[in-house]
């Protein structure tokens, strides 16, 4: 996915405030640091990564930071990815959380910002170890596949066919994703048959046209469908609904609003979410501390789960109370668990 185009940037300010909100005599850890400026930097488009403007806003006021910027390239593509970064650094940002736009290649780039004595942190999805990137927090995307797989399977009575629509393969996480489903589709001994995977799906209008045609010629051999990616989450359940299909099971990702409607009004089972927003929030946090002098005990993982809960209707008034509770506990208790001076 290495391009050689030079294109303008598309990128999104999310805040730039110099400091944050009240302060007392007993400063949190992370208070202390005001010269700290925050990049994170997403792989490519996609809406998935939008709560990282306001929460990283919300971490400039709480950890007084100096400032924080969320920066979407305009494409999947590492050099429009390494160009952004590039800008940022000589814009003065001294703190970084990539989402890896190339599982292996994304780490050249983190070789080069530890090198200027740059932190730098994997958000949202992993790039191949060993690396300089001092932790990854994000989800973890092979356990929510399998733990969506398997509320799947338990609605379906546990036996019948699945369908599985995934992500873009360029994405390091759509493998552990492929990986969670077949894990979740072999232990239900042999009664569960995963028909297909279409994997390479980003766009929700891509979902529907694909997800469409395969149902229109198969749909009469499949009992349920199990999506692992935003895009194809939010355009199979469009197709579910233009088809008016409602025989056919299904478990998804994340919390579009057509996708939480679809709970509310039975079309699907539930969702898989992730918590964007706290990883957002929390990179800061820990971006601050590595900033301070901080660095990973010897003993501490490298990779942080950020969190992930299943939604139905009998929990979807209180979901969002429930990963902001996630949120707030790996922050209190991050610097105690995973850090030293």
């Amino acid at each position: 996915m290495i391009g050689t185009i030079v294109g303008l940037l598309l990128f999104v300010v999310a805040c730039g405030s110099d400091s944050g909100g009240d302060q007392d005599s007993s400063p949190e850890p992370g208070e202390e640091s005001t010269d700290t400026k925050v990049a994170l930097v997403s792989g490519g488009p996609e809406q998935y990564f939008d709560p990282w403007g306001p929460s990283s806003e919300q971490a400039v006021k709480d950890f007084n930071l100096a400032g924080a910027e969320f920066g979407i390239p305009q494409d999947w593509v590492l050099d429009y990815q390494n160009q952004m970064i590039d800008a940022k650094v000589a814009q003065g940002f001294n703190a970084f959380a990539i989402f890896p736009s190339d599982f292996n290649a994304t780490n050249a780039k983190i070789d080069q910002l530890v090198a200027q004595k740059i932190p730098v942190i994997a958000l949202a999805g992993p790039v191949k170890e060993p690396t300089q990137a001092e932790f990854c927090i994000a989800t973890d995307c092979g356990d929510s596949a399998y733990e969506g797989t398997k509320h799947l399977i338990e609605a379906l009575g546990g036996k019948g066919s699945i369908l599985h629509g995934a992500g873009m393969l360029v994405d390091p996480n759509t493998q552990l994703r492929m990986d969670g489903v077949e894990r979740a589709v072999a232990e239900a001994g042999g009664e569960v048959t995963l028909v297909k995977t279409i994997p390479d799906i980003m766009k929700p209008e891509d979902a529907v046209k694909a997800m469409s045609a395969y149902l229109a010629a198969n749909g009469d051999k499949i009992d349920g469908i199990i999506t692992t990616a935003n895009g194809t989450s939010i355009g199979t359940i469009q197709a579910l609904k233009a088809m008016d299909e409602t025989r056919i099971k299904s478990v998804h990702i994340d919390t579009d609003d057509g996708t939480m409607q679809a709970i509310e009004d039975g079309l699907i089972e539930g969702t898989m979410i992730q918590n964007p927003w706290g990883q957002g929030y929390i990179g800061c946090y820990v971006l601050n501390l590595l900033r301070q002098g901080y660095h990973r005990k010897a003993d501490a993982p490298w990779f942080v789960n950020s969190g992930q809960l299943y939604v139905t209707k009998d929990n979807i008034a209180d979901y969002e109370e429930e990963m902001k509770s996630v949120t707030d506990e790996i922050v209190a208790t991050f610097e105690d668990k995973y850090l030293t001076k």
